[in-house]
């Protein structure tokens, strides 16, 4: 089903976004072009739809340093982000016959955290910045939907640690919610922070420190 995400908010959400959110948002020089016809709902209905399974015509790395960010990828193009082949920095999915059958080969910026961010952050996306123990707990979320969540595990005290991406996919009961692989779930949004232990939260709520949101 469709996600009527917008209406479903309410009118105060603006005012208690710009109350509650310790965030800081910028968007980079020039929108790109893969970027400009995206749409959001068809993106959240398909993770949605998969967020429990897996579409066969993507290989799974479950098994393979996890499927989170192949999955937010898919989700992507299927709300008409387009791929990019072309130039030294790239973001595909791309299968091509080796031997007597089909081997993927995708960009590292489709199947690794780290590397999605950065081609993301390096070209022209819409960026935010979530920090602050307010911002990572209240029920209002500052990701749009279709926007892609980059987690920080908390696990370094020096710096962040990029390990995990998930999909705003529309709002229920009082929260954003998002899907997610590499475990299949649909959450609210403060799950991966309520999860973390008091030295990976404390990390997480260091200077500088906190989880981003990408918009393409």
């Amino acid at each position: 089903m469709p996600v009527d995400y917008n209406n479903s908010r309410g009118a105060n959400r603006a005012a208690v976004l710009v109350l509650v959110i310790v965030a800081s948002l910028f968007t980079l020089p020039a929108e790109s072009a893969r970027a400009a016809g995206f749409r959001p709902t068809l993106a959240a209905n398909y993770a949605r739809a998969y967020a429990y399974g897996y579409n066969s015509n993507y290989a799974s790395y479950h098994n393979n340093g996890g499927d989170c960010t192949n999955f937010v990828s898919q989700s992507w193009y299927a709300g008409d982000v387009r791929m990019d082949t072309t130039g030294g920095d790239k973001w595909y999915y791309k299968t091509a016959r080796v031997g007597s059958s089909y081997r993927p080969f995708p960009t590292p910026s489709w199947i690794r955290v780290k590397d999605f961010r950065s081609y993301w952050y390096n070209n022209g996306s819409s960026y935010k910045y979530i920090q602050g123990e307010t911002a990572l707990t209240y029920k209002f979320s500052p990701s749009g939907l279709g926007e892609v969540y980059i987690f920080d595990s908390g696990d370094s005290s020096s710096k962040a640690s990029w390990f995990h991406a998930a999909i705003s996919v529309g709002w229920s009961k009082g929260y954003d919610e998002y899907a997610q692989h590499s475990i299949g779930r649909i959450t609210k949004w403060t799950y991966m922070y309520s999860t973390r232990t008091s030295a990976q939260r404390k990390n997480i709520l260091k200077s500088g420190r906190g989880y981003r949101s990408i918009a393409p």
